[in-house]
């Protein structure tokens, strides 16, 4: 099974976008399962966030370790600085980045023809605070 992680707009603007944010990465993540694929979400960290609150580096080095554990990207499009950041990281690593669903459904059914693995993993790049 395809381990993609989910990389989009969360934390920009008011707590209604921040819900939208999170509300859409969740549909997206629900139709890349429905597809076969194994979502892996950092935007659920936001209901984490509400209990035990981190700061935005603390989220984004946690997010840089599971992304390292999936095969491949996914970007949720939208402005969003972790999410460009969380892009360069997977290109950096050698990982496929998808921008289309149709994409990650031929990965999918075609993971042989997708998968990279990179020769050493990356070093962990400084995380600048928005």
């Amino acid at each position: 099974m395809l381990k993609i992680y989910m990389a989009g707009p969360l934390s920009t603007g008011t707590y209604t976008d921040v819900t939208r944010n999170v509300r859409n990465a969740i549909d997206h993540a629900d139709s890349i399962m429905l597809m076969g694929g194994a979502p892996y979400l950092p935007h659920l960290t936001h209901f984490w966030n509400l209990f035990h609150p981190h700061s935005w580096e603390e989220w984004m080095a946690l997010d840089h370790h599971y992304l390292l554990t999936c095969d491949a990207v996914f970007r949720i499009a939208g402005e969003s600085k972790g999410a460009d950041l969380e892009v360069s990281w997977a290109k950096a690593a050698g990982m496929p980045v998808y921008y289309k669903m149709e994409e990650v459904l031929h990965a999918i059914r075609h993971p042989k023809l997708t998968k990279v693995m990179p020769e050493q993993t990356p070093p962990i790049p400084e995380i600048v605070p928005t």
